[in-house]
């Protein structure tokens, strides 16, 4: 006999629904977050079981724990299974419930599950993002003390050391002097961090040729630096899940909304519904792409003139994309494919 499972995760306890094909309720249960505790609950059925969870913080350690004891494990997309299935009264049992029924009517909108190795090192990557942030978010604080006592400043006085120059050089009252050494000394602490991590990662991706190939690829295309290129690897990791560049610019939501009734079509602003780090990290290579080569300049002047500084960038972004998807399908450096000086892709 077949079984279906869903499991509403949660932080410290996950709810189970056990159905059969005939949608009879086998178990009903709510269990802790732990290997042991999911092994008790689905190792009796011997491999005869399907489950499916939504995709959260918790998903791909339980995908993990199970793979070995169950038929198949599928990680949902949360939005999607919004779509299909959103109920105006919403409890755990419910939604475990729509999860189980979900996977045994094949409605279920899965995900692809990265390999571990690739999470593992996502964290990294991920981590050097976040210690990043929460510098520039210190080093603001030392700003807007500065802004507050009335000492003004340049913008070419604060970057780098010289801002820790400046809050030396200035006169202050002691208090705020004190609040404002003990920031630079946390930003301090947390590049030393930032230095960590960065050494961590360049140590593990050494292990990793297949991925060092990808990136090197990436790094020949105009804009894309080494952690750029690292990013959008462990990212995206497989390339051919994408069958063209509108599907991966559809993943990562570079694409306009569009809302269509009878003959009328409105196209709107970007979804921005897909991986966010990604999209982040192709903007920034578009500025960088955008002054160091001629076709990107010369995309970005066109386009400002019409739409201004700031939206001109997205159709620059756009040509960058398809340009990574081409690289990285075809495996072949930048100056290989667009050897001649216009840019087809």
């Amino acid at each position: 006999m077949k079984f279906y499972a869903g499991i509403d995760l949660a932080k410290r306890s996950s709810q189970v629904k056990i159905i059969t094909a005939d949608r009879k309720t086998v178990e009903e249960l709510k269990i802790e977050n732990s290997p042991q505790a999911f092994e008790r609950v689905f190792r009796k059925y011997k491999g005869d079981i399907a489950v499916a969870c939504e995709a959260c913080s918790n998903a791909f350690w339980v995908a993990d724990a199970l793979a070995p004891i169950v038929g198949s494990i599928q990680v949902g997309h949360p939005t999607k299974i919004r779509w299909i299935a959103e109920a105006r009264i919403k409890t755990d049992k419910i939604d475990a419930g729509i999860l189980a029924e979900l996977l045994r009517a094949d409605l279920f909108p899965s995900i692809a599950i990265p390999p571990r190795r690739i999470r593992d090192l996502r964290e990294l990557a991920r981590g050097l993002i976040r210690m990043r942030r929460q510098s520039t978010r210190v080093r603001n604080q030392v700003h807007g003390l500065l802004g507050r006592q009335g000492i003004p400043y340049k913008r070419s006085e604060v970057t780098g050391p010289k801002l820790a120059k400046l809050v030396q050089d200035v006169e202050l009252p002691k208090p705020a002097r004190v609040a404002a050494e003990s920031l630079l000394r946390v930003e301090n602490g947390i590049l030393e961090e930032h230095k960590k991590l960065q050494t961590e990662l360049r140590a593990e991706l050494e292990k990793e040729p297949e991925i060092q190939k990808q990136v090197e690829l990436l790094e020949s295309i105009p804009g894309v630096g080494i952690f750029s290129a690292t990013l959008m690897v462990l990212e995206l990791w497989d390339i051919t899940r994408f069958r063209d560049d509108a599907h991966l610019a559809s993943y990562i939501g570079f694409v306009p909304s569009t809302h269509q009734t009878g003959e009328t079509t409105w196209h709107g602003r970007m979804t921005r519904q897909g991986n966010a780090l990604v999209r982040w990290v192709l903007v920034q290579d578009a500025w960088a792409a955008m002054r160091s080569h001629w076709f990107f300049g010369r995309l970005y002047e066109r386009h400002k003139k019409k739409k201004g500084k700031a939206r001109a960038i997205v159709p620059v972004a756009r040509a960058l994309l398809n340009t990574i998807f081409r690289v990285w399908t075809e495996r072949k450096p930048y100056g290989e494919i667009f050897e001649k000086k216009a840019l087809v892709g």
